[in-house]
């Protein structure tokens, strides 16, 4: 007769078969994103395909806004976000300072000295006892590049014109008022009076090129990342640029793409829609290689020499390993290193 106490003990001296099966997978790491809502950046991360997909990312990714450039940076520094948006000069500083970085290129973009249309100013010197208005301080490597320039052609502007160092929005306005003969500032801004009536003097990225003599135009913002982050999620990291990629590769091809940013644009009429879009497009950094990179090396140098360690702090050269391992071929394909 089988009894229940037979049953009970048949199955416990049955052998235990374990059957093979997967383990479970790891999570994807959680990437603190901090963004300007009002940054050009923020027009590739909307772009994302699958943004709140952590399996198409590689990250789980968390975008924390930023009220300005340099809170962005006391908060990667004080670990309260893993990356933001920046550039290399301060990167290098701070990587060589404070908290190892990886730099992984976004833009050549830059910014431009702008006057009127109508304005008898065709070069450097004729700004000679102008007012200038110029976003950012007395130490903006915009400005060091320009005013070098400016020296190296015998004029030395931060002494001959009157300057001002403002936030861009304000210089706009008093450029628009008449209060200011010429602005440097950064290119969205140009964008802007450009579709208002002016005209670009000179761009900063072509001052950099004929200070230095280089042809080659590094990318100076990138994605810069806590290296105590990155390394130990290089996969994942790899994985969410990869996609960053993909999103800036249809930005560039397909107009289409960019009719989801129109609040992020804030375009005040269609021309200054297609002056951001094209202005954004001209600063995709490809190629980018040991050339680009070198050519930050030199730049650094040439930066470290104008505003000595104000800028650089006590670093005497930029640090090729802040660098992350890729290269990006003219179609903007990763390719990565060990």
């Amino acid at each position: 007769m089988i009894t229940r106490r037979t049953v009970i003990q048949a199955a416990l001296a049955a052998p235990l078969v374990l059957r093979p099966g997967r383990a479970a997978a790891a999570p994807p790491p959680v990437l603190r994103l901090g963004l300007l809502a009002t940054g050009t950046a923020s027009w590739e991360v909307d772009s994302l395909p699958d943004r709140t997909d952590p399996g198409a990312l590689g990250v789980r990714l968390e975008v924390m806004p930023l009220a300005s450039p340099q809170a962005g940076k006391i908060a990667l520094l004080g670990g309260a976000v893993d990356a933001i948006v920046s550039d290399w000069l301060w990167a290098a500083r701070s990587h060589a300072e404070e908290q190892p970085l990886h730099f992984l290129p976004y833009s050549s973009a830059l910014g431009a000295l702008v006057v009127r249309s109508e304005a008898p100013i065709a070069s450097l010197a004729d700004l000679a006892g102008k007012r200038i208005g110029v976003a950012g301080g007395a130490l903006d490597k915009s400005w060091l590049v320009v005013n070098a320039l400016a020296k190296q052609q015998g004029i030395a502007l931060d002494s001959a014109a009157t300057v001002v160092f403002a936030a861009p929005p304000l210089l706009s306005a008093q450029m628009a008022d008449g209060a200011l003969d010429a602005v440097l500032t950064f290119w969205p801004y140009v964008v802007r009076l450009q579709a208002q009536g002016f005209r670009v003097l000179a761009s900063v990225e072509q001052c950099a090129q004929t200070l230095s003599g280089q042809a080659v135009t590094p990318s100076w913002l990138g994605y810069v990342v806590r290296q105590d982050w990155s390394r130990p999620n290089a996969s994942a990291l790899r994985q969410f640029y990869e996609a960053l990629l993909t999103a800036r590769r249809r930005l560039r091809d397909d107009d289409a793409a960019w009719l989801g940013l129109e609040q992020q644009m804030a375009a005040e009429s269609p021309a200054v829609a297609i002056g951001l879009r094209q202005g954004w497009r001209a600063g995709i950094p490809a190629p980018w290689g040991e050339a680009q990179q070198q050519a930050c090396s030199q730049q650094f140098a040439l930066l470290r020499a104008l505003g000595g360690e104000a800028v650089t702090g006590a670093v005497s050269a930029l640090d090729p390993a802040m660098f992350a391992p890729l290269t990006l071929d003219g179609n903007s394909m990763a390719h990565w290193h060990a």
